[in-house]
C-alpha cells in the first residue's frame, strides 16, 4: 500500500460526530455577513459602455442603418452606372457610413436625453417649491 492510500483511508476514518458538525454549520451561519441588499436602478438610467441606454440603443441603431444605407447606395450605383451613386459607392466603405450614421444617431439622442434630464430636474425643482 502506498503512502497516498494510507493518507486517504486515514481522512476517510477521521469523521467528526453530529454534534460537531452541527455546531460547526451554525458557527458559519453567523460568522456569514448578510447580503447587501442591491438598490433598484431605473431602466432608463442603466448605462451601456458608458452611455445612458437610450443613447446606446440609438446609437446602434444608427451604426445598422449606415451599412444599410451603405448597401442600397451600392446598388442603386450598379443600377445607374456612370451616377453619383456608382462614384460614391467606389469611392466608400461601408465603415464609414455605419460610423457617421452611428455618430449622427449618438448626436441626436444624446441632445433628447440631456433635454429630457433637464426637464425632469425642472419639474423636481417646481416640486420642491
Amino acid at each position: 500500500m502506498s503512502e497516498n492510500d494510507k493518507i486517504t483511508e486515514e481522512t476517510a476514518n477521521d469523521t467528526l460526530p453530529a454534534e460537531v458538525e452541527t455546531d460547526l454549520a451554525e458557527q458559519e451561519t453567523d460568522v456569514m455577513p448578510a447580503e447587501p441588499e442591491e438598490e433598484e436602478i431605473a431602466p432608463e438610467d442603466v448605462k451601456i459602455f458608458g452611455m445612458p441606454r437610450h443613447v446606446f440603443h440609438w446609437t446602434a441603431i444608427g451604426a445598422a442603418g449606415g451599412y444599410i444605407l451603405a448597401g442600397v447606395v451600392g446598388i442603386i450605383g450598379e443600377q445607374l452606372p456612370s451616377s453619383l451613386f456608382e462614384t460614391i459607392s467606389g469611392k466608400t466603405n461601408a465603415t464609414v457610413w455605419a460610423v457617421v450614421v452611428g455618430a449622427i444617431g449618438y448626436f441626436f439622442s444624446s441632445r433628447a436625453y440631456k433635454k429630457r434630464k433637464a426637464a425632469e430636474e425642472a419639474e423636481k425643482n417646481t416640486e420642491q417649491l
